[in-house]
């Protein structure tokens, strides 16, 4: 069963200033879970305030399945981004920590996530714009395989898009195919380009909050009104989602 909600989190439907100091959300743009967490004294958090950025987003949806045991949302997530026939959701995701920022890499128009568990990291990352470059993935991978460099875990990377693109899927299943690079990076890391095609995937931002409202379906009313709120934040930013 689910944990209760921590007493640092922000109380349903408010924001938190410190303890004993909460005020009612009126404006997703300023809602913030878990408002007093470590991450957001790093300078990178200062990204949190500009709404042309992915952070806020990001740190909403992923510290809300963090309320969750990881290891039921982490797999599920993976076979959303993966597919169902994936190497990494049958392992260990007991414990696994959610960090905003860790890899270093400041980009212009996306975050990175990661997900830390016992026996593999999954990069994420995030982004609000539509045209795509397969480099993207090419170097997410790079950046997830760098974090599990010198042990025995498993590395994934994932990128979360805006929308559903047919022609993104095609493109990202032809880049693994020797002539255009996936032999390559196959080499440099030692594996497979079929290997990596299973370990590098994508979902969007509706089936990462989509994620979060399955869970809610049986969750407290602390955690469902969070959910929602992550849910109009995110029409808010996509008046299009289907949510």
């Amino acid at each position: 069963m689910p944990s209760p909600p921590s007493e640092s989190r922000a109380a349903r439907g408010f924001i938190s200033d410190g303890p004993g100091h909460t005020h009612p959300v009126t404006d997703t743009s300023a809602w913030l879970v878990a408002s007093d967490h470590p991450a957001l004294t790093r300078p990178e958090a200062v990204r949190i305030d500009d709404p042309r950025r992915p952070d806020r987003l990001a740190g909403n949806a992923f510290r809300t399945l963090a309320e969750w045991n990881s290891d039921v949302w982490v797999p599920a997530l993976l076979e959303e981004a993966l597919g169902r026939d994936n190497p990494l959701s049958g392992l260990d995701w007991a414990g696994a920590a959610v960090e905003l920022w860790r890899t270093g890499v400041v980009h212009a128009d996306a975050v990175d996530v990661t997900l830390d568990g016992p026996e593999a990291v999954v990069l994420v990352e995030a982004t609000f714009a539509t045209e795509l470059e397969l480099d993207r993935f090419s170097h997410g991978i790079d950046r997830a395989m760098e974090l599990v460099r010198g042990g025995p875990r498993q590395a994934a990377f994932a990128l979360v898009v805006p929308d559903w693109d047919e022609g993104l899927e095609e493109r990202l299943a032809d880049f693994f195919t020797a002539d255009l690079g996936g032999a390559e990076m196959g080499d440099a890391h030692g594996l497979r380009g079929d290997v990596l095609a299973r370990i590098t995937g994508w979902l969007t931002w509706d089936d990462l909050v989509e994620l979060a409202l399955d869970l809610a379906e049986e969750a407290n009313e602390f955690r469902v009104e969070q959910v929602h709120l992550l849910a109009t934040e995110l029409q808010d930013r996509f008046p299009q989602s289907a949510l």
